[in-house]
């Protein structure tokens, strides 16, 4: 068989023609997904499931519970690609979970039980990348967690509560991991600058009640009375109380419901819209919470309501708790900053701070062997007692 040999300037010729050809074509992938949900679903789909030994260490780790073992830590490595691509999905702004609403209270939210144990596995890293001296990467972990905490959303209730949840295990390692490390102006000042360029949209319960509303108001017709009955009571005889609905006077019941149930939804909004303290608007939600009960004896309009209404007070003190312990997070910061420029302590909390929601006031700051404490002022209602955040200062 012939060959061509080419040498000098033929090869250099020839060459140069390729390279140019292959110039001219336009090479692209296709487009990465612009939906951060999607890259969560296939983060967990690549999650190696551990068996309940590994699951149990995986949770002890996260919480700070254990010290990371080799056992653990080749466990955290093989969950490499799930962790890449859940931090991918967290930096990126839109996330749509593709949730069925329109099912009501029927709908289905597996993505809250992934989102967790997400999360877990994240802070789980973080805390062994901290306990090995890499303290920025720990941060980023921890960084990644609390935007998913923002990505899982206030559209439900169940939703928002999750969402705390998920990002107070971000803020309890970033806690210990300020309180480990060693004074690093850099990184702290790095650490400042995350922290304030996280997402600006707040996540509320205000949002969720506006979904809540919306569904029980679609739920609360006759052609839905299957789902409500579920709703109310799971494996009621359906065809006993649409009985009694029918007794109740059917659809003019129902209408007197729906009217009763919009209005007093509409009430919980407007006291959340308030410019009151934490105090005023706490006690306003838990009479609210009460008068549909009382309603019901007298007016049967309020009965779906007595049933449906969610416990907001309850709710609220969950938002406020979460809010005042991010602020802590911030101050704090603040704090170990000065440490790091100065090296020691202020001798009092430096102002312009974030604030304690619980009373609307700076936090308290007290020095301590061993680091400081940051007391809140107010009282938190629903837990019944006042929160103090402790920050250890390594040696």
């Amino acid at each position: 068989m012939n060959t061509i040999n080419l040498k000098g300037p033929r090869r250099v010729f020839c060459l140069t023609l390729i390279i140019g050809t292959l110039a001219g074509l336009s090479f692209a992938y296709p487009p990465d997904p612009d939906n951060a949900a999607l890259l969560y679903y296939q983060a967990y789909l690549m999650y190696p499931q551990p068996d309940n030994a590994t699951r149990d260490m995986v949770d002890q780790l996260a919480t700070g519970k254990m010290a990371p073992n080799e056992q653990i830590k080749q466990y955290i490595k093989s969950c490499r690609a799930t962790i890449d691509y859940a931090t991918a999905a967290a930096d990126m702004q839109h996330c749509n979970w593709g949730l069925r609403y329109s099912k009501g209270f029927s709908a289905s939210f597996p993505h809250l039980a992934q989102a967790r144990d997400l999360s877990r596995l994240i802070i789980a890293e973080a805390r062994i990348r901290a306990a090995e001296g890499a303290y920025r990467q720990g941060f980023d972990d921890c960084l990644t967690v609390l935007k998913l905490s923002q990505h899982i959303g206030d559209e439900t209730i169940i939703s928002f509560l999750v969402s705390i949840a998920v990002g107070g295990r971000a803020n309890n390692c970033i806690t210990d991991i300020l309180g480990n490390m060693p004074a690093d102006l850099e990184t702290l000042t790095w650490l400042k600058s995350q922290l304030a360029q996280m997402p600006t949209r707040v996540l509320s319960v205000k949002a969720a009640l506006k979904t809540e509303k919306e569904t029980a108001l679609k739920t609360a017709q006759l052609e839905n009375m299957d789902e409500l009955i579920e709703a109310l009571e799971p494996g009621a005889n359906k065809e006993a109380a649409l009985k009694k609905i029918a007794e109740l006077g059917g659809e003019a019941f129902l209408e007197k419901n729906r009217d009763y149930y919009a209005k007093y939804m509409d009430s919980l909004q407007a006291t959340l819209d308030s410019a009151m303290p934490y105090t005023r608007i706490y006690e306003e939600l838990k009479k609210l919470s009460d008068k549909p009960g009382k309603d019901a004896v007298e007016d049967p309009g309020a009965t779906l309501t007595a049933a449906l209404a969610p416990a907001l007070s309850k709710v609220y003190g969950n938002e406020v708790r979460a809010k005042t312990h991010s602020n802590a997070i911030k101050a704090a910061v603040e704090i170990y900053i000065l440490k790091a420029t100065t090296g020691k302590l202020p001798g009092g909390l430096p102002v312009g701070l974030p604030k304690d929601l619980f009373s609307g006031q700076d936090f308290g700051y007290e020095k301590k062997s061993g680091g400081f404490v940051l007391h809140c002022l107010g009282k938190d209602l629903d837990k019944n007692e006042t929160h103090s955040y402790e920050f250890g200062v390594s040696k």
